[in-house]
């Protein structure tokens, strides 16, 4: 019977003498080695049968990541949200957690939350960040809309 424990030599059914050093087999013969491949380099023909390939600019394609020079959008007015926190129990403290939709023009067209403390801080959150202004995403100099995740931490000593 053999036993195999991961990360361990297998436990043989006949356990050798501790007292005594197992002796290597010396050998003339040499190691083998794998053959050795060589790789082959082709070159890619673009798929003419994708809809990406017809249109490079499409939003649509192979790429997860999107194609072309994306910037970020970038706050323009930004006023900090300066919520109550005389209404939070002593030592809370913890972030509210934002999901804002930018659209084409830098405006905020969605918000949700993520996370939240409750009390009525959410709420002065929102109504703030509603104000802020963007200067928008773009995609090779266009203006796209974007998605970006606000974090804002509060604590009451």
């Amino acid at each position: 019977m053999i036993t195999y424990l991961p990360g361990r030599a297998p436990i043989e059914a006949s356990t050798p003498n501790p007292k005594t050093k197992p002796q290597l087999a010396a050998t003339n013969t040499p190691l083998l080695t794998p053959p050795i491949r060589k790789l082959e380099t082709t070159t890619a023909s673009p798929n003419t049968n994708s809809p990406a390939s017809a249109n490079p600019d499409s939003t649509t394609g192979a790429d997860s990541l999107g194609a072309g020079n994306i910037d970020i959008a970038r706050a323009s007015f930004f006023p900090t949200p300066k919520p109550d926190l005389s209404v939070l129990p002593r030592g809370t403290k913890g972030d509210v957690i934002l999901d804002v939709v930018i659209d084409t023009a830098g405006k905020i067209a969605d918000i949700k939350i993520a996370s939240g403390l409750g009390h009525g801080i959410d709420e002065t959150v929102i109504a703030t960040v509603q104000q802020w202004t963007f200067h928008p995403a773009t995609r090779d100099g266009q203006p796209i809309a974007s998605e970006q995740e606000l974090h804002f931490h509060y604590e009451k000593s």
